[in-house]
């Protein structure tokens, strides 16, 4: 496509320090370049690249489509880079190649893969793309209202959620909302609601998505960031990365778009090859999949905001259409190839081809805002700053201005993060504190302050990753062995143990191709295309810049469910089988049948049975008694037979120690707070416990498996009495080996 042309005309799109970086790797190019650029605010970096290729900058609305095809038309532009995600989402990158402009960034309906996080979330599910959450959309207040109130008629995981716009905002309105306690669920409901109202105001704002409130299930790990380029055959993807979104140190404050990231060769050290490929493939399946969806092909940056969780491993949060800001800034630090050429690869579709090395130092990136970011913008704007860039390249680092404009000599804030500055070294530790100290030679000339995060790549932050990755791994594997892995548990009062995830999976694949676009209709009308696509797949990469080549599965069915797909759910869902009008789970007793033996080398061992619980029962009147869990045989509480459905096979339980739990026990009432005819049963982990094939599974307080759920018993007439019954297994770190 630009073979032949000798002086490359490029056009850069944005005004921040992520696009300051690709202007200053543009103009460093061996190729004969001419930079052309389009923001809101005169960035002084941008500038300087403009200037050095003998280009033009014009300060207008770089999400403007037709703003930018006419500059773009009259400064004959041949390759275009887009940076922020507001452009595409607006539909640039469709205009831009409308007039035979070369573009690296996501065309509009592909692009809704960030926009909207429920059309994402919806493709992921559909697709059978591993490493998912839970979540429900709403359109509204009004509906997430029901919702959120209905305590404790909701499966477990709506109550402890992340809260988040359903678009994508710039990192900003997310809450993490842990609802555990039953004496707080009044206080914690009211706080959803108003951050939920909240939301709504917020995203109603854009205008453009019909949905404007998400709820996810809440996870714990480390986070971690997968940035790629697509050609529309294969991916190539940078070494990870680890953003700090919080605002203070130590993951305080409100969230923002990224206070600092750092980068430590091939790998962060947390991760493993292992799960370093699983999270390419994610990465590289959804780009895949909104192809399918959509009949496009995804040329441009990519990337999908990572956690290393204990349900799923490496686990989708986000998905971004762009480099990350700050993290985009490590991936062109590190990168030992001529940008200018991997992008021409890239809209040539010859990635596959292109050799791309990566430096093995490590990179930190800081970012500096006025007080006040991110939320009272107002207060961070209208002040000037300067930096001694004299002492910022002495001690070996480099500025990236942001969110600035620089007019008449003088440089300005405008609410948002004023610069980011980027130091390299041998391990992030080194690099950090050659970044804060190049961090101080920034500063805001009216004295108002000028904040960083001083922990970003340090060794306790790295440390405290480390921490978090190895108990996530420990369960995770503990689940991958078992094969549980990503399967969840719930009782849903009049259907029993469900695992809610299957509950996702058929709700989202049996609506029809028109319902599942309305998450990405805007207000020109533009709507995915849903077609009979192929859903992805991908080989194992070689590493960090090799090449992904991907592997097409047909997909086969009604609603979109792949063979593939059905594979999967088939080998992952419970065994139901009919029994006098019953389910029947594997491993729980059919109504009338003894269970599974419960005795050391016996058939039926690592299932969990009703003599491995300890049950504690409340009667209407309050006094708290000791209720024997039954015999060997499975008999227990009881419980009608249409509701007999028992835990997941799979869960394996930990046998009572001697002298606990024993039948005719009394249990200690601690819990005299608890509501009427309230019942806990808990599994009872005392020292090691033993998996199916008696291998020791250490086990942590912190990260104990959960399993709630709710259902009325029949209380010898007296009606039906609400039971909220708990299994848990709390086993403490280090006792089982």
């Amino acid at each position: 496509m630009l073979e032949g042309v000798r002086v490359i005309r490029v056009l850069g799109l944005g005004g921040g320090s992520r696009e300051a970086a690709l202007a200053e790797a543009l103009a460093s190019s061996s190729r004969d370049v001419r930079i052309f650029w389009i923001s809101e605010n005169r960035n002084p970096g941008i500038r300087a690249a403009v200037e050095r290729t003998g280009g033009e900058y014009a300060i207008a609305d770089a999400s403007d489509p037709e703003a930018v095809a006419r500059l773009a038309r009259a400064w004959r532009v041949e390759l275009a880079v887009v940076g922020p995600e507001e452009p595409l989402f607006r539909g640039v990158a469709d205009s831009l190649e409308e007039l035979g402009v070369a573009v690296v960034g996501a065309k509009r309906n592909l692009a809704a893969l960030e926009m909207s996080k429920a059309t994402m979330r919806r493709i992921q599910w559909s697709h059978g793309i591993p490493g998912r959450l839970l979540f429900r959309a709403y359109r509204s207040y009004a509906e997430a209202v029901a919702d959120i109130e209905a305590q404790p008629d909701v499966p477990a995981w709506t109550q402890n959620v992340v809260l988040k716009p359903a678009r994508q905002a710039g990192g900003k309105g997310v809450k993490v909302i842990e609802d555990r306690q039953a004496y707080l669920h009044g206080e914690k409901a009211a706080f959803k609601l108003r951050h939920a109202e909240w939301l709504d105001r917020y995203v109603a704002g854009y205008g453009d998505l019909e949905e404007r409130i998400l709820i996810e299930e809440k996870v714990w790990g480390p986070e971690y960031t997968v940035q790629c380029l697509s050609d529309g055959r294969s991916l190539r993807c940078f070494p990870p990365v680890q953003d700090n979104k919080h605002a203070f140190e130590l993951g305080m404050g409100p969230e923002t778009g990224g206070m600092g990231s750092y980068s430590s060769g091939h790998l962060l050290p947390f991760l493993t090859e292992e799960e370093y490929r699983r999270s390419v493939e994610i990465v590289s399946s959804m780009v895949r999949a909104i192809e399918s969806e959509t009949g496009l092909r995804y040329v441009g940056f990519v990337a999908g905001q990572m956690m290393l969780t204990e349900i799923e491993g490496p686990t989708l949060i986000e998905m971004y259409s762009r480099l990350g800001d700050p993290e985009g800034l490590n991936a062109l630090a590190s990168l030992r190839a001529d940008l200018v050429e991997v992008l021409e690869a890239t809209v040539e579709g010859r990635l596959e081809g292109l050799r791309m090395d990566f430096s093995e130092e490590a990179t930190v990136v800081v970012a500096l805002a006025p007080r006040g970011y991110p939320e009272y913008r107002d207060l961070a704007a209208g002040h000037p700053v300067s930096a001694d860039l004299e002492a910022i390249s002495g001690r070996g680092c480099r500025i990236y201005w942001g969110s600035v404009h620089e007019e008449g000599g003088s440089i300005v804030t405008r609410g948002s993060r004023a610069a980011e500055v980027l130091a390299t070294g041998a391990d992030p530790p080194g690099a950090s504190a050659r970044a804060n100290a190049c961090a101080g030679a920034v500063r805001l000339a009216d004295g108002w302050r000028l904040i960083h995060r001083g922990d970003v790549g340090s060794a306790g932050m790295i440390s405290r990753a480390v921490r978090s990755a190895q108990r996530a791994r420990a369960l995770y594997r503990y689940r991958m062995e078992r094969g549980i892995l990503g399967r969840r548990l719930d009782w849903v009062p009049g259907r029993g143990l469900v695992d809610p995830a299957q509950d996702l999976v058929r709700e989202v694949t049996a609506c029809d191709e028109g319902h599942r676009a309305q998450g990405v209709r805007d207000r020109g009308g533009h709507v995915l295309r849903q077609g009979a696509g192929i859903p992805p797949g991908a080989a194992r990469p070689p590493g960090p810049g090799g090449p992904v080549r991907l592997r097409e599965r047909r997909r086969g069915g009604a609603g979109g469910l792949g063979a593939h797909r059905r594979q999967e759910v088939a080998g992952r869902e419970e065994r139901r089988h009919s029994h006098g009008g019953h389910r029947q789970v594997s491993g729980f007793p059919r109504p009338g049948q003894r269970g599974p033996e419960r005795g050391r080398g016996h058939e039926g061992r690592g299932r969990l049975g009703v003599s491995d619980l300890r049950i504690r029962a409340r009667s209407p009147l309050g006094q708290a008694r000791g209720v024997p869990g039954g015999g060997s045989g499975g008999h227990g509480p009881r419980i009608r037979d249409g509701d007999q459905e028992g835990l997941q096979r799979g869960l394996d339980p930990v046998r009572p120690p001697s002298g606990h739990g024993q039948a005719g026990q009394q249990a200690p009432d601690r819990e005299a707070g608890r509501a009427r005819g309230r019942v806990e049963v808990r599994r009872v982990a005392g020292g090691a416990a033993r998996g199916r094939w008696g291998a020791r599974v250490p086990h942590n307080s912190e990260a104990s498996h959960d399993v709630e759920w709710a259902r009325h018993l029949d209380r010898g007439g007296r009606g039906g009495t609400r039971c909220r019954v708990r299994a848990r297994d709390e086993a403490r770190q280090g006792q089982g080996g």
